[in-house]
């Protein structure tokens, strides 16, 4: 799959390899999104945009039956969110260790705080 920019993604012009096309509102399972405001390659505004691009609101996320976790870091810098350790074992092991209450949550738009 080739995504050359996140509006392609939530617009539906992505195709698999078998040409099929993405459309993100056919998943089923979870998704987790992390992003940071220290971020300056792709703060929040537009780490979360997709989600706008494809729903009007969240009873229309309800609606599709999609579940979508997100969470904001205060600091971490766009390469910190991938490679610091720091990052991984606090944020990715939140996300981790609560994998399974994710899975059970009813379909809707959540913000994950981790303290």
């Amino acid at each position: 799959m080739n995504c050359l920019s996140a509006n392609n993604l939530a617009a539906g012009r992505i195709h698999a390899s078998n040409g099929s096309t993405v459309d993100l509102r056919n998943i089923r399972s979870p998704i987790v999104v992390f992003c940071s405001k220290g971020d300056n390659v792709t703060p929040p505004q537009q780490a979360l945009g997709w989600i706008l691009d494809l729903y009007q609101d969240v009873e229309e996320i309800r609606s599709h039956g999609q579940t979508i976790v997100y969470t904001i870091h205060e600091s971490v810098g766009h390469l910190g969110i991938f490679v610091s350790a720091g990052v991984a074992r606090k944020e990715h092991g939140e996300f981790s260790s609560n994998i399974d209450l994710i899975d059970v949550l009813p379909p809707g738009l959540y913000e994950a705080v981790f303290e």
